[in-house]
């Protein structure tokens, strides 16, 4: 078999096809109803069944996470992050995406309103910046006077 092949795909079986499965809960090992495997040095180290939840993602293949596919199909790329996102994180997350998006635009200005704002960014903060420099160097300047009097 080459994986340069070409493989031709069957039309005649059309239908649903499940490209992603999930398992979640508590999972049985695959030796629990048959013979454990011989490298078992003992029943303890055999688990027959999960002590917690647990959580498998299956997916038809690998390509679903290669650069180029999820260049093609962006939306696999959100797939895959929500999956990994739930996988990790679990529900707790999900009503917060759940909740609805609120478009809350710009309120449009009028030409006064913007010559205002403009005026106040242009002029007014840096008039107060260098009122502040001015009136902080003034008491600093004060404030050495009185120590060198006090020291004197």
């Amino acid at each position: 078999m080459s994986p340069q092949q070409s493989f031709q795909i069957d039309t005649s079986k059309k239908g649903e096809r499940n490209l992603i499965c999930i398992l979640n809960g508590r999972l049985k090992s695959y030796f629990s109803k048959r013979e454990k495997p011989a490298h078992t040095e003992s029943s303890k180290s055999f688990i027959e069944e999960s002590n917690k939840e647990a959580t498998i993602v299956v997916a038809g293949n690998s390509n679903i996470i290669l650069d180029n596919f999820s260049r093609m199909f962006p939306d696999n790329q959100t797939l895959m992050l929500n999956l990994i996102e739930w996988v990790t994180i679990g529900e707790g997350l999900r009503e917060i995406r759940m909740r609805a998006i609120v478009n809350r635009p710009i309120k449009t200005l009028s030409e006064g309103e913007k010559s205002k704002i403009r005026f106040i960014n242009i002029l007014l903060i840096p008039l107060i910046m260098v009122m502040y420099g001015i009136i902080s160097a003034n008491l600093n300047r004060k404030r050495k006077f009185i120590y060198s009097l006090k020291n004197a």
